[in-house]
């Protein structure tokens, strides 16, 4: 139950749990008046046929299907206020230069980010890489060399996708962003470790076998954390912060122990097949997780961090069938 007013580029929205009295309304619309503020919005004035839909419970979306700007409320797993450009409008809002410098400049920074990583890319990686193949000829096969670069590749995508999600859903439940980041990195790389730490004894012939259960699994797991991470949270947020660390340190061990230990099997199975593959899938893997920081945000802001994480597990659902080939299976 909305009632708003103004002045000048500014606008006051008074919420009521309860429908606003006749009496309540009078009294506001005499504020107004003696204030000067213009009335934007009253329940028994909408003024517009779009404001009246949008307080009638009608889904924003379906409201107005062509708006120019998204009326999507902002959520916690999309908690961008000042982003309103709809998905469908996103490539032509993109195009117009002119147009984000004046009212969206934090999307102008984000594709710049993306589009100087990218051209950093093929100038550093793509170029060596190009330059090396030529001087070797061209005998040799693609295959080998493409599987292991887009297994790294993904890991460095999916692991910088799943950290950008867990920092803004941990932000709320841990009080302030410095905490949620400093303890989400910390967390996260623990766990890795840890996981790291539990490869050393696998065989190299069964590496691959291994690190494809693993991200399967990991892919399984992200899923679920796309669903119920946020009423998990929700439901934890009152305990005391040492409770609540302990309960960030918990949830963050399967996804930190399964992601740990994809980069370590595909090192091995490099080591014993492409030992000079291992340098180039290490620059490949740096690329993605540039890229992928831009690229996360431009989901969250879009689609929100919920599409982050799925975005995540379709990383390790590839890297699972992109895993380097065994030496036993070679040939």
């Amino acid at each position: 139950h909305l009632f708003a007013c103004g002045a000048a580029r500014s606008t006051a929205l008074l919420i009521k749990r309860t429908p606003l009295a006749p009496d309540e309304i009078a009294t506001l619309r005499r504020h107004c008046k003696k204030n000067k503020f213009a009335e934007a919005f009253a329940p028994d004035e909408p003024r517009t046929e779009l404001r009246r839909r949008l307080v009638t419970g009608v889904d924003p979306r379906r409201a107005d299907p062509d708006h120019l700007t998204d009326l999507r409320a902002p959520t916690d797993d999309r908690p961008f206020f000042f982003y309103t450009v709809p998905t469908g409008r996103f490539l032509d809002v993109a195009r117009d230069l002119k147009g984000m410098q004046a009212d969206n400049q934090g999307l102008l920074v984000l594709l710049g980010l993306l589009g100087v990583s990218l051209v950093l890319s093929l100038v550093f990686l793509i170029g060596p890489l190009a330059l090396r193949r030529a001087a070797e000829g061209s005998g040799s096969p693609p295959g080998p060399r493409a599987r292991p670069l887009l297994f790294f590749f993904c890991l460095g995508g999916g692991f910088i996708f799943v950290e950008v999600a867990l920092v803004q859903h941990f932000v709320m439940f841990l009080g302030h962003p410095v905490y949620a980041l400093s303890t989400v990195l910390v967390a996260l790389l623990l766990w890795a470790g840890i996981g790291s730490l539990l490869t050393a004894r696998v065989r190299v012939v069964e590496a691959a076998v291994s690190a494809g259960q693993r991200a399967q699994l990991l892919v399984a797991v992200l899923a679920l954390y796309a669903v119920i991470l946020g009423p998990v949270l929700d439901q934890t947020v009152g305990l005391p912060f040492g409770a609540r660390l302990a309960v960030t340190l918990g949830l963050l061990a399967p996804l930190g122990l399964l992601m740990g230990a994809q980069a370590p099997l595909g090192v091995k199975l490099l080591d014993a097949r492409s030992p000079e593959l291992i340098a180039w899938c290490w620059g490949v893997n740096g690329v993605a997780s540039v890229v992928a920081t831009a690229v996360g945000t431009l989901l969250a802001m879009q689609f929100g961090f919920s599409a982050v994480f799925l975005t995540a597990g379709l990383c390790y659902l590839v890297a699972s069938a992109a895993v380097p080939i065994a030496p036993a299976e070679a040939g």
